[in-house]
C-alpha cells in the first residue's frame, strides 16, 4: 500500500562528524555540535525521501488495478489456458505456404535475371555516361590529379607550423585554401597572392575565420580576411588588435569560385 506517514523535512545540511566520531558513536553526557546533528538529520529525510518516492507499491495486481504489474498484463495472463506450450516457429517452410498478392510477390531466377540485366553496367568516362554522368566522372578525375600548391609567403609572414603549410588547389572551377599563417603584422598586409585562374572574379572574396583566443579566460577572437581580383590574401581586420602578433593563428581555410 502507498505511504501515508508525512514525510518531516530537514533542509540543513550540517558537517559530518570525523570518522573516529562514527566509529565511537557519542558517549554518555556528550552534547555534539548542531551540525552533527543536522548532517545525520539531513541525511536520514533524503534515505527516506528517496524511499517514499522511488519504492514499488507492493500491492498485488487485479485485473482492475494496477500493482507490481500492469492490469493490462494480468488481464492477458488470465487469458492464457493453464499448461499452455510455448509456441516455437519451424526454422524452414515450403514457399508453397506463402500467399501471395499484387504488393506481395515472390520472384523467380528468370525474373530476377531479367532484372539484373535493365541497368547498363558499363563504366562511365570523361565522355560517356554509365552509371555515373560523364560530369561528375569527370570532376573525380579532376580531384585526383590537382594537388595541393604551396603558397609562397610575403612581408615576413610564416607558416603557424609544420602541419599548417598554406596551400592552394582548384577542382573544376572552385579554388581552396588550407594552413595557417603567423606574423601578420599589420591589417592589410599581403599574405600570399594566388596566380592567374586562381583568383577571384568579378569582385572580392570576403571571409571570416576564428583565430587565436586572447585573454582569461579565454574568448575567441575573429578576423576578416579578403582575396582580391588580384590574387592578394590579406587580414582586412581583426576583434583585438593582438591578433597582429608573431606567434597568432590565422587559418586561411577557404573557398570560392572563380567563373
Amino acid at each position: 500500500m502507498p505511504f501515508t506517514q508525512v514525510l518531516p523535512v530537514w533542509n540543513a545540511v550540517g558537517s559530518a562528524p570525523p570518522e573516529s566520531k562514527k566509529s565511537i558513536g557519542y558517549l554518555p553526557d556528550e552534547h555534539p555540535p548542531a551540525g552533527w546533528w543536522n548532517w545525520q538529520m539531513n541525511l536520514t529525510y533524503l534515505a527516506l525521501k528517496d524511499l517514499q518516492t522511488n519504492a514499488a507499491d507492493k500491492t498485488p495486481v487485479t485485473t482492475t488495478v494496477n500493482g507490481l504489474m500492469a492490469a493490462s498484463d494480468k488481464v492477458k495472463l488470465n487469458g492464457i489456458a493453464t499448461g499452455a506450450n510455448n509456441y516455437v516457429h519451424p526454422s524452414t517452410h515450403p514457399a508453397s505456404m506463402i500467399v501471395q498478392d499484387m504488393n506481395n510477390r515472390m520472384l523467380s531466377d528468370t525474373q530476377i535475371q531479367y532484372l539484373s540485366e535493365k541497368a547498363d553496367t558499363t563504366l562511365a568516362t570523361t565522355a560517356v555516361n554509365g552509371l555515373m554522368s560523364k560530369e561528375d566522372k569527370k570532376y573525380l578525375e579532376d580531384l585526383k590529379v590537382s594537388p595541393w600548391i604551396s603558397l609562397t609567403l610575403q612581408n615576413g609572414v610564416k607558416p603557424y607550423g609544420s602541419t599548417s603549410t598554406p596551400q592552394y588547389r582548384k577542382i573544376g572551377n572552385v579554388v581552396y585554401l588550407r594552413g595557417a599563417v603567423t606574423n601578420v603584422l599589420s591589417p592589410d598586409t599581403v599574405i600570399a597572392t594566388l596566380p592567374v585562374g586562381y583568383r577571384p572574379t568579378g569582385q572580392t572574396h570576403n571571409y571570416i575565420q576564428n583565430g587565436s583566443n586572447s585573454g582569461n579566460p579565454s574568448v575567441s577572437q575573429y578576423i576578416r580576411f579578403y582575396i582580391n581580383t588580384t590574387g592578394e590574401i590579406a587580414i582586412f581586420s581583426a576583434s583585438t588588435p593582438t591578433q597582429f602578433e608573431d606567434g597568432k593563428w590565422n587559418p586561411l581555410h577557404t573557398s570560392f569560385p572563380v567563373d
